[in-house]
């Protein structure tokens, strides 16, 4: 009998010890529950880049439209290269229009659209640099570009239309010399032009550098405020400098 019970007992402690360790086994196999993090900040930087190629390429285009508005003769073969860049720009549009709706995905997916434009302006201290998004700040520029920029290719070609005018107001006379004739147009600046697709561009990439975490030189600043018409009154841009002479 007492063999016996010392034959239960250890049958017992055996018992106890493997219902431990099966349990430590089962315990270690679970993984545990990950904590919930903050939405990191979207990538962004391959669609910034693509729309600073295309908004450099306009300015450059716009450039080379002054220039040649600045001659005392215009010839067509002064246009020519101007019409194909022009061109170019307009069936670049619509890629222009997608990327900026990846950017609105982006935003919206990493929780980082609803409190944009607060983000944005907590970054401007300046008063004249603040006013460029307001009332409308950076998610209605965005909003309006994803929706419309592919429909203001017109915007683009406005400059040669004007230089076209020029060009037929030149007549050859008696002794050969070009001369104009009825045509008192002064020299157009894009910059200082109607254009909601230059102002829109504008403060989208001004609102992308800032929301990145960047910084925009003060030229940057002075073409979209005569882009937008922000220093109207006197023709110049946030610095001060007059808008024909921002690059």
């Amino acid at each position: 009998m007492r063999g016996l019970s010392r034959h239960f007992r250890k049958t017992a402690l055996f018992t106890v010890l493997a219902a431990t360790l099966i349990q430590g086994a089962t315990a270690s196999t679970v993984t545990p529950t990950a904590t919930p993090s903050a939405a990191a900040d979207p990538n962004l930087s391959i669609e910034q880049q693509f729309l600073e190629r295309y908004f450099n390429d306009l300015r450059a285009y716009d450039r080379g439209c002054s220039q040649v508005a600045g001659k005392a003769q215009v010839h067509a073969s002064d246009i020519d290269p101007l019409q194909r860049k022009s061109d170019d720009l307009r069936q670049r549009l619509s890629d222009v229009q997608r990327t900026i709706g990846e950017v609105i995905r982006k935003l919206k997916a990493a929780n980082a659209w609803d409190d944009l434009d607060q983000k944005v302006l907590a970054r401007l201290t300046d008063p004249r640099q603040r006013a460029l998004f307001q009332p409308s700040g950076l998610k209605a520029a965005l909003e309006e570009a994803s929706t419309s920029l592919g429909s203001r290719g017109n915007e683009i070609s406005t400059p040669l239309e004007t230089l076209r005018k020029k060009v037929t107001s030149q007549l050859i006379d008696g002794t050969g010399s070009v001369v104009l004739v009825g045509y008192s147009s002064p020299r157009p600046n894009p910059l200082t032009s109607p254009s909601r697709l230059r102002c829109l561009g504008g403060k989208i990439r001004l609102g992308l550098i800032h929301r990145l975490g960047g910084t925009p030189t003060t030229n940057t600043f002075d073409e979209v405020c005569c882009a937008c018409n922000c220093g109207a009154i006197g023709n110049t841009g946030i610095s001060g400098t007059p808008c024909s002479q921002v690059q």
